[in-house]
């Protein structure tokens, strides 16, 4: 940790995030029992591509941006949040979507993945220079749309999990 992390990198880490956002979403879509849950996470895969064109359209005119470089106090934080992070590393992301034993449990595995998603943002965001900070505020204000969302199926789901005749 003894060099700055470079404006253009931290773009590269929520491109990242996206990508395993929406490699997670894809599969639990596909392998949902849960009609209700399976469109949400269908959407959530949708918006998750969205924000990946966005960073990718941010990543390409990043020269234009002058992103100021992490601190190595920032660059020791942003560490520390990816390896906390639900989707720290592709495999590890592919192998939680495919070991997920429940609509429930995949739900409440992407409610933490969209907190951590949101913090990670806030700090990527507090980084940027003014123009790149618009976008990192509006993809989180998504991300916590998404939050929403997923609490209201989980809700939903554990309604019908503990009264089963409605």
């Amino acid at each position: 940790m003894a060099e700055d992390i470079q404006g253009q990198e931290l773009i590269e880490i929520a491109i990242a995030l996206e990508q395993r956002g929406i490699a997670f979403y894809d599969v639990m879509a596909r392998s949902s029992d849960d009609a209700g849950a399976g469109r949400v996470f269908e959407h959530l895969a949708n918006m998750e591509r969205q924000h990946f064109r966005i960073f990718q359209e941010i990543l390409a005119g990043a020269e234009e941006l002058e992103i100021p470089a992490a601190s190595k106090d920032n660059r020791e934080y942003l560490e520390l949040l990816l390896a906390a992070s639900v989707f720290s590393d592709d495999l590890a992301t592919s192998e939680m979507a495919t070991r997920v034993s429940s609509d429930l449990e995949a739900v409440e595995l992407a409610i933490v993945a969209e907190k951590d998603s949101i913090l990670l943002y806030c700090q990527l965001g507090e980084m940027m220079a003014e123009a790149a900070r618009a976008t990192f505020d509006r993809v989180m204000a998504e991300e916590k749309k998404h939050l929403g969302q997923l609490n209201k199926i989980r809700l939903e789901m554990a309604k019908r999990k503990a009264n089963p005749q409605n």
